[in-house]
């Protein structure tokens, strides 16, 4: 343990770690992270030694209100470490519906009909798509690429000063077999375009939904839009924010109704596959 830990009390050093665990859940962006998601003790552990690394270069002394002062004033430098260390800790931070993740790197679960996950995303379908008879929703749990997609959300985070703006989208793989998107994750040079194009509404979606085994595929998608922009003049990427100042680009391109694109296969996550 950290020398700068050993002349805490055990109370001192419990409010450290939450302190920091407050920073990571706030950092998650999960609304009802804090009440109903609690950081496992394995990412509590790294929290612990890493604030010990940070009492030992805000603070040289052993009395502990000076020390937990220093922490305390410590606060912003602790979240500017912490976000690297998402990417780290992100095998312990799944989705909590995930259940306990084993051996699987890929794990397909049937949604069962009439639970609040089923009833939850297929009210989102049925508001474009009244009537439509949903044959199943399958939950992909991808550990490779959950990792992937929160070291990027840390990133985008960093960068958007915390405001990522994740958010539920629809995506159609058109004639394109839907199936390898669970395996591999989203991948613009499939389809040819030079980004990725989800849509706020199923039905918009299933205009370029893929037709398999007698039924129609779209995806249910987190997707990282952080701060959107018009394209650049090129048609590939999203404009440059202040080309005078920066080389800093724009993290998605909005066409002002129904589509967000992004330009990095990582900016999305395929979190549930429908079949209708």
């Amino acid at each position: 343990m950290n020398p700068m830990l050993e002349c805490l009390t055990a109370d001192c050093k419990e409010n450290i770690a939450a302190g920091l665990v407050d920073i990571v859940q706030k950092l998650c962006s999960e609304k009802d992270l804090k009440s109903e998601k609690p950081i496992p003790a394995g990412c509590v552990e790294i929290l612990r030694a890493e604030a010990g690394n940070l009492l030992a270069q805000v603070s040289s002394k052993d009395d502990t209100t000076i020390a937990v002062r220093a922490f305390v004033n410590a606060l912003p430098m602790a979240e500017a470490r912490i976000r690297p260390l998402l990417g780290k800790m992100c095998e312990c931070i799944f989705p909590l519906n995930w259940g306990s993740i084993k051996a699987e790197d890929l794990k397909l679960v049937d949604l069962a009909k009439g639970s609040d996950e089923f009833n939850k995303i297929n009210a989102t379908v049925q508001s474009t798509m009244s009537g439509t008879n949903i044959v199943s929703i399958q939950r992909i749990q991808n550990v490779p690429l959950w990792r992937t997609y929160m070291v990027e959300k840390s990133n985008i985070e960093t960068k958007t000063m915390g405001k990522p703006n994740e958010q539920q989208l629809f995506y159609g793989s058109g004639a394109l077999d839907p199936n390898p998107i669970s395996r591999d994750g989203f991948d613009m040079r499939l389809r040819g375009n030079a980004g990725l194009e989800f849509f706020l509404s199923a039905k918009d979606a299933s205009a370029v939904a893929s037709s398999f085994n007698g039924s129609h595929q779209i995806f249910y998608a987190k997707v990282l839009v952080g701060e959107s922009g018009p394209l650049d003049s090129n048609k590939k990427l999203p404009a440059f924010k202040d080309e005078q100042k920066s080389k800093d680009r724009y993290d998605s391109v909005y066409n002002g109704s129904n589509m967000y694109t992004v330009y990095r296969n990582s900016q999305a996550y395929p979190s549930h596959m429908i079949s209708y």
